[in-house]
């Protein structure tokens, strides 16, 4: 069985839950080697100001996992930063005796607030034959604050201006 390498620089999932309630294969014997596919993804919150919550903040997520043969086996969340660099993720193990075919995995991630702009959100599940779904991408906007205007400083008038 082919493994997929472990993310080096993983950003730990808060308070992990992780709950995959499938439904019940279709009638007829599911086809051997198919691949997983997502679709559905919703991302709990999609936006946080620059440096917020000290450097990173947790994202909640949920995204629907389908498998004819019923072998999922992981969902593989990659982060990359505004300027495309792998930043780091995270690797859920998809718990299915049964061998449903279809159902929801949600679970949260860290994702960094030291760098303004678009983080690319990138989920693909993997099955126990190590097939992988196509990625699904979802966007995190990290947003500078608005500018604070400290204080005013009168400002003298130009000589020969009217008042």
């Amino acid at each position: 069985m082919r493994r997929s390498p472990p993310l080096p620089h993983s950003f730990p999932p808060v308070g992990l839950l992780l709950a995959l309630l499938l439904s019940p294969a279709c009638a007829g014997k599911p086809a051997e080697g198919t691949p997983p596919a997502l679709d559905s993804l919703q991302l709990f919150r999609s936006q946080a100001a620059w440096n917020e919550g000290g450097g990173e903040v947790s994202v909640g997520f949920s995204v629907h996992v389908a498998d004819a043969d019923g072998d999922s086996s992981r969902l593989e969340v990659s982060i990359l930063s505004p300027g495309g660099s792998w930043l780091g993720g995270m690797s859920l193990a998809i718990d299915n005796p049964d061998r449903l075919v279809s159902g929801w995995v949600e679970s949260a991630l860290q994702v960094p607030t030291t760098t303004a702009g678009a983080f690319l959100l990138r989920f693909q599940a993997r099955d126990a034959l190590g097939a992988t779904s196509p990625p699904v991408d979802g966007l995190f906007d990290v947003t500078w604050p608005p500018p604070v205007l400290e204080s005013l400083q009168p400002s003298s008038a130009v000589e020969g201006s009217s008042p």
